[in-house]
């Protein structure tokens, strides 16, 4: 049996993880568009500026000499390339995504493999990776798995010179180069790993300080535009940094029974630092310690914003499954083995809750969103004037930007409504005099209280709310039951603009006319798949 596993272990793990990984690529599929940065993603890296080919390099340097909230000139490169080769067809923006998810994995596995460990170690960290919390794929357009992806790929890149300039040929400096700017340009993040990079090189090889000197005048660059968007950094107080690293570092370990998963995963860090302290004069012992401060560096530096996101310890998390999988592949042999074939076993288990939890979250604001918009298009075909209320707490910041854009020239573009449409904002000009139909997070009697609207002025309210989401819902039930059965204590942590699972409805409808006696109707709408969809 054992001889029979070995010859085909590659196969039959890859297939048990394709059952816990193929349904989410399928539902990143099916969404029906991308609620949060699918629209407004333009504005936020250049403010709009017109997307055609012959703009793709200016858009992208101006959003480098421009940005104050954010300096990601790749990414808006990225974003600018997908609208010209995609438009609206945003699965084929996702099958992009997922790509380079699975690219991400395969290049550190390889250069696991290179820095000499074996099959079980690099499958742990390929499931480490593949099944953490913190998604590389959940929203579209965070660019946190692409920076991963640059940074790793520097590493595989500059083992096959043992991270020496100096016997780079030309050309290998010229494409590395390109990675770093590539990392670098990803997001802000990159330029704390790109700066330690090059102390890294240089202290490596102080030879090849010439060869260095084009990644030190980019981190100079970088240094200059990064002052314009230290406003993030507003109102820095030490103490209130330290609980944000705090819950920041804690991301990276997902929630498990008794904390089993955390205790073994802090012994393989601890193992690794100890390990490589002791072989700090080899090149494997030099990486491993790097990768720690790397990581650590990271995580200190994206929580001076008074934020923390999931999504952020993603590079971190990559970096720091280096000196992991080394530290698997260096326990003693039987130890190392079975943790090993423990981690690839059980880990997709333990957190296929938390991973489907949020994926069904997304899946249902996706399509709820999409239904309250399909809604809103057959009022304003019917004649009805269009509005929000801007009221504290209804739709508002990017939610309220995608609505209107939707119905502006980019929705027209994708999605092809029949005519813009603009949005009556009733708390600048109050509540139109004649029809009109109103989307809102709030419920009836908030409206009427906080308003003055004239309940006997409402025809229909539509309640929109979590329909049926198929096999996908089933699955998450399934896992949800199993984690509940075994878990003990712990909250699930939900990426920052990713919903957490909703019971009560997301959306209200209002369609509104003249003052009538009898009251309104209300109507229930269950938004979910479409027929035959996965």
């Amino acid at each position: 049996m054992w001889g029979w596993f070995q010859r085909r272990r590659n196969a039959v793990v890859a297939l048990y993880f394709a059952w816990f990984i193929v349904p989410l690529a399928l539902a990143s599929m099916y969404r029906p568009f991308a609620f949060w940065d699918y629209f407004t993603s333009g504005d936020l890296f250049h403010y709009g500026r017109p997307i055609a080919w012959g703009t793709l390099v200016g858009n992208a340097a101006h959003q480098f000499l421009t940005g104050t909230f954010v300096v990601r000139p790749v990414t808006t490169f990225l974003y600018d390339l997908q609208v010209l080769v995609f438009g609206g067809e945003f699965w084929l923006w996702y099958a992009v995504k997922w790509a380079a998810f699975f690219a991400a994995v395969w290049v550190v596995t390889e250069l696991l493999g290179k820095m000499g460990c074996g099959w079980e170690a690099r499958a742990a960290v390929a499931a480490l990776l593949l099944f953490h919390p913190a998604r590389f794929t959940l929203m579209l357009h965070a660019p946190d798995g692409w920076l991963a992806l640059g940074i790793c790929g520097q590493l595989l890149f500059l083992w096959r010179y043992e991270f020496r300039a100096s016997v780079m040929t030309w050309q290998a400096q010229l494409l590395w180069f390109g990675l770093a700017l590539f990392t670098i340009g990803t997001k802000e993040a990159g330029y704390v790993f790109q700066g330690l990079l090059v102390v890294f090189v240089f202290a490596r090889d102080v030879r090849g300080w010439v060869r260095l000197m084009p990644h030190v005048l980019m981190l100079m660059a970088w240094t200059w535009r990064l002052r314009a968007a230290s406003g993030r950094a507003g109102g820095f107080v030490f103490g209130e940094w330290l609980w944000r690293l705090r819950e920041q570092c804690g991301m990276m370990l997902p929630d498990s029974t008794l904390q089993v998963v955390e205790i073994v995963l802090l012994g393989l860090a601890g193992f690794s630092i100890v390990w490589g302290w002791r072989e700090r004069r080899s090149v494997v012992g030099q990486v491993v310690l790097f990768c720690w401060v790397a990581a650590g560096a990271m995580l200190m530096f994206v929580t001076v914003p008074k934020v923390v996101a999931l999504r952020y310890a993603i590079p971190s998390m990559y970096v720091a499954a280096i000196p992991v999988g080394v530290a698997l592949q260096h326990l003693p042999r039987m130890y190392g083995r079975w943790l090993a074939a423990g981690l690839i076993a059980a880990y997709p288990l333990i957190t296929a809750g938390h991973v489907y939890r949020q994926e069904l979250a997304y899946r249902d604001l996706m399509y709820q969103s999409s239904e309250l918009l399909r809604r809103l298009e057959m009022k304003g075909r019917e004649g009805y004037l269009l509005a929000m209320s801007e009221l504290p707490g209804d739709l508002e910041g990017e939610p309220r930007a995608t609505v209107e854009y939707f119905f502006g020239d980019r929705g027209l573009q994708w999605y092809g409504p029949r005519e813009k449409r603009g949005f009556h904002g009733v708390k600048q000009k109050g509540w139109p005099a004649g029809r009109f139909a109103m989307a809102s997070y709030l419920p009836v009697e908030v409206v009427t209280k906080d308003t003055g609207l004239d309940i006997r002025r409402i025809d229909v309210v539509e309640v929109i709310y979590a329909g049926d989401h198929g096999p996908l819902g089933r699955l998450a039930a399934w896992y949800l039951w199993l984690d509940g059965a075994v878990r003990r204590g712990g909250g699930y942590a939900i990426d920052l603009g990713a919903p957490d699972l909703e019971e009560k409805p997301r959306f209200y409808l209002y369609t509104v006319g003249e003052v009538h006696e009898g009251g309104y109707r209300i109507e229930p709408v269950g938004a979910g798949r479409r027929p035959g969809a996965f």
